[in-house]
C-alpha cells in the first residue's frame, strides 16, 4: 500500500494539470490558427492564412496612408504600431470587438485589428478603415487619454477617412441624425465624452452626431481651427477651454450653432422631399411636351422631303 504523503504530490500536479487543460481548452481555436507575418521599417503586419494577399496590399499601402494622416493632422505617429488581420468573425469577437465593429484599435498597445470578413464585402474600404484606426493611435499618442472626448476621437477619425466609421450600421434604418433632427432627440455632447452605447440606435446616432460636429467645426473655421482644438487638449486644456481658445466662442455657442445649422439643412431636405411629387409631375409633363414638339418637327421635316421628292 502506497504511502498517503508519497501520493499527495502526484495528486497536486495531476489536478494541476486538469485545470490547466480546462483553462487553455476553450482558446484551442485561436492557438490553431495559422498566423502570418510581414515585418516592415514601419509596421508589424499579422495575417491569418490565407490572407496574404491582403496583408500585402495593406504593406504596400500603409507608409502612403501614414504620411497622408500625419500631413493633415501635424503629428506624427512616431512608432512601429500591430495591424492584425483576421478572417473569422468569431475570433474578431474574441479579441475584444463590440458586434458591430468593423476594425478597432487599442492605442495602448499601439494595434490595429481588421475584420476582413466585413472589410472583404467592400475591396476598396480597406484604406480607409485603415487610415481611421491609424488616426486613434496618433491622436492618443500625442492626447492624454482622460483628455480626449470620444466624440471628438470618432469624429476626426471619421473625418480623415472620409466619412468611414468602424461599425457597420443596421442596414434600413435610414440616417439617424436626421431623425434626431426632426424629432428633437439630440445627444448632448457631454453624454458623448466617455464610452458609446453598446447597440443601435443610440450607436449610430453617436457616431453620426461626432462627425457631423467634427465636419461643420471644419466647415465654419477651416482645418486648422480644429488642430488648434487638438493642440490644446495636447498642452492639458480641457475640452471646453481647448475650443474657447481656439474659436473665440464657447463650447455651448458652438453646440447651439452646429444644432441651428443642421435644422436648416434638414428642414430644406425634407421640404424638398415632400415636394418631390409634385417636382416629378412637373418634370414629366415637361419632357411630353418636348416630346411632342419633337415629333412634329419630325413630321414636319419629313412631309418637306416628300414633297422635295414630288417635284
Amino acid at each position: 500500500m502506497d504511502d498517503p504523503q508519497e501520493s499527495t504530490p502526484a495528486l497536486k500536479r495531476i489536478l494541476f494539470l486538469l485545470i490547466l487543460t480546462l483553462a487553455v481548452l476553450p482558446n484551442l481555436p485561436s492557438l490553431a490558427r495559422e498566423i502570418g507575418s510581414i515585418e516592415t521599417d514601419e509596421a508589424v503586419i499579422r495575417y491569418d492564412e490565407p490572407l496574404g494577399g491582403v496583408a500585402q496590399e495593406t504593406a504596400a499601402s500603409y507608409p502612403g496612408i501614414l504620411r497622408n494622416l500625419e500631413s493633415r493632422l501635424g503629428w506624427t505617429l512616431g512608432s512601429r504600431p500591430e495591424i492584425m488581420i483576421v478572417k473569422d468573425r468569431e475570433v474578431f469577437a474574441e479579441m475584444g470587438a463590440g458586434g458591430y465593429a468593423v476594425a478597432f484599435a487599442v492605442p495602448r498597445r499601439g494595434l490595429i485589428v481588421i475584420d476582413n470578413a466585413r472589410v472583404r464585402i467592400d475591396p476598396f474600404s480597406l484604406e480607409p478603415i485603415l487610415t481611421h484606426e491609424l488616426a486613434h493611435l496618433i491622436l492618443h499618442r500625442h492626447i492624454p487619454e482622460d483628455a480626449l472626448p470620444r466624440w471628438l476621437d470618432e469624429g476626426v477619425a471619421q473625418w480623415v477617412s472620409g466619412g468611414t466609421a468602424e461599425i457597420a450600421l443596421m442596414e434600413g434604418t435610414g440616417p439617424r441624425l436626421k431623425q434626431a433632427v426632426l424629432s428633437g432627440q439630440w445627444v448632448p455632447f457631454n453624454s458623448l465624452a466617455g464610452p458609446f452605447p453598446a447597440d443601435d440606435p443610440a450607436l449610430s446616432l453617436a457616431y453620426e452626431q461626432s462627425r457631423s460636429f467634427v465636419e461643420f467645426i471644419v466647415q465654419r473655421y477651416g482645418s486648422a481651427g480644429l488642430l488648434r482644438i487638438l493642440n490644446g487638449l495636447r498642452d492639458g486644456k480641457r475640452i471646453e477651454d481647448a475650443v474657447e481658445g481656439a474659436l473665440a466662442v464657447s463650447f455651448g455657442e458652438l453646440e447651439a450653432a452646429w444644432r441651428d445649422h443642421l435644422k436648416q439643412e434638414v428642414t430644406w431636405i425634407v421640404y424638398v422631399s415632400n415636394q418631390l411629387p409634385a417636382i416629378l409631375f412637373f418634370l414629366g409633363a415637361v419632357l411630353t411636351v418636348l416630346g411632342f414638339i419633337r415629333f412634329l418637327v419630325r413630321k414636319r421635316k419629313y412631309k418637306d422631303e416628300v414633297w422635295e421628292e414630288d417635284e
